[in-house]
């Protein structure tokens, strides 16, 4: 969502983990997606003289429902 509210002046990172320790190793992630009816719009700093708005308004739910299915597609 941070891509959404920049337009994109600061993106996402990917989220992966490697474990070349050699030994076991567990990890526990924790996601906080907020309100799911929240509306995520662009930050008005974020938009300068001259750029084009990336993304229209979406809420909350819509997104994660979107990027999920990019990713279990």
């Amino acid at each position: 969502m941070i891509q959404r509210w920049t337009n994109r002046r600061y993106r996402s990172n990917l989220h992966r983990v490697v474990d070349d320790s050699g030994r076991e190793r567990y990890s526990i992630p924790f996601f906080h997606v907020g309100n799911p009816d929240y509306e995520v719009r662009f930050i008005p700093i974020c938009l300068r003289e001259g750029d084009v708005l990336l993304y229209p308004p979406i809420k909350v739910e819509e997104h994660l429902q979107t990027m999920y299915r990019k990713t279990y597609a």
